[in-house]
């Protein structure tokens, strides 16, 4: 009799330990969903740029004028969003891939370093080490395998892969405004990124068509910059 007694007894703290345990792993998913569906938004201003640590140990490098949205906790999933250009050193799980959506397009890891430039209309995705997955979010059947020192590149509408010939371009996240064989037309809007400028041209020269090449370090400043540019021109 007292046997039963206490096993009753038993039963009814096993109920309520049950009923307390359901509700305390409700109370945790319920918290854990908030904050995946949570995000935190980050902003680069023109002429500035950031390093960051997402919650998973990735760190990214945003260069000026980018937006990098992501989660305050991942999922299964590791699902970004990128607007302008950034540099991922991605955290190794192979459990839980690493996607980065900029534009019309993702980029597919589980763990490697690549940089990204979405800006307006224009998409590239580089690979420095590892292997990722390029693909378009629209259209499934437009995806892409990248070996390390390839890139795939928007042309006209379709996505096109090369071999990257020229890595000082991605020095931007080590304080560099690197280019090469570039005319001062197309210069001119990365130095305006870079320094927070609107440049016009009113001298109406042409002499801008001619192709550059150097690295300008960046904390120099703006008059250091087109000193250094306009000193192979004609423009004053």
């Amino acid at each position: 009799r007292r046997t039963k007694l206490w096993a009753k007894e038993l039963l009814k703290v096993a109920a309520i330990a049950i009923v307390i345990i359901g509700i305390s792993l409700y109370y945790i998913s319920q918290q854990k969903n908030m904050l995946v569906s949570s995000m935190n938004t980050v902003s680069v201003p023109a002429g500035q740029r950031i390093d960051l640590t997402l919650p998973d140990g990735t760190i990214v490098s945003m260069n000026s004028m980018s937006e990098l949205q992501y989660p305050v906790m991942f999922d299964e999933t590791r699902r970004v969003k990128l607007k302008g250009e950034a540099y991922f050193k991605v955290t190794h799980n192979e459990k839980s891939p690493f996607i980065v959506e900029a534009n019309d397009y993702g980029v597919e890891v589980l763990g490697t370093t690549f940089n990204i430039n979405a800006d307006a209309d224009n998409f590239t995705a580089s690979l420095i080490e590892g292997k990722v997955k390029v693909f378009n979010l629209n259209n499934k059947e437009e995806s892409f395998i990248l070996n390390p020192n390839e890139e795939v590149v928007l042309q006209q509408g379709k996505l096109v892969t090369q071999l990257i010939n020229d890595f000082d371009i991605f020095r931007w996240k080590d304080g560099l405004f690197c280019f090469k064989n570039t005319s001062l037309d197309k210069l001119f809007p990365q130095i305006e990124k870079y320094y927070d400028v609107k440049i016009i041209n009113l001298t109406g020269n042409t002499s801008t068509s001619k192709e550059l090449s150097g690295k300008i370090r960046i904390s120099e400043g703006i008059e250091h910059a087109l000193r250094v540019l306009l000193k192979d021109t004609n423009l004053t």
